[in-house]
């Protein structure tokens, strides 16, 4: 391998791990912490999501067919 190729690969993986490191220290900074543990809560939640219920919007999405034999696939 060339050295152009070697030296490539090294600022590569350099601006690879400063933009992991960027995104991790974004994510932990305190100001989200609250946004964070809202969505850490969405599992749980029993409220009825907007514009109906998953079953329904997955069930839109399937033809017939699908809907009819769907759990002979199974």
């Amino acid at each position: 391998m060339s050295t152009f190729w070697g030296n490539l690969a090294g600022v590569v993986t350099v601006v690879l791990m400063v933009c992991f490191i960027g995104i991790w220290v974004w994510a932990w900074l305190p100001h989200h912490r609250r946004a964070f543990d809202a969505m850490a809560h969405i599992p749980m939640d029993d409220s009825p999501c907007q514009g109906g219920s998953v079953a329904d919007s997955a069930s839109e999405s399937m033809s017939d067919g699908e809907r009819l034999h769907g759990d002979e696939r199974r």
